[in-house]
């Protein structure tokens, strides 16, 4: 259970999701505030978000309930132990 806690902060505070809505509703607000026609209805960016949010957290936790049920992945390969020297590169100026 422990391991699943890390989907809710996820969902909920994806860095995009913030950001956008946040500089989205600033500049919004700015250019209500001057009566500009660019500025779109208060009630069409609270559905934009809320529909938003609808797709993106459940995808986030349907992601996270078939991730954390899959095998872990194999790779074919086996990584030797030997260490090698790595040249120095050369400067290509």
């Amino acid at each position: 259970v422990e391991e699943h806690g890390s989907c809710v902060p996820c969902a909920l505070l994806s860095c995009s999701l913030v950001f956008f809505f946040q500089s989205s509703f600033f500049f919004n607000t700015v250019l209500a505030f001057y009566h500009s026609s660019g500025s779109a209805p208060f009630l069409d960016i609270i559905i934009l978000a809320a529909m938003w949010c609808c797709v993106s957290i459940p995808l986030v936790f349907v992601g996270a309930f078939f991730g954390y049920k899959a095998e872990a992945i194999s790779f074919p390969t086996v990584t030797s132990t030997i260490a090698r020297a790595i040249a120095e590169p050369q400067l290509l100026l």
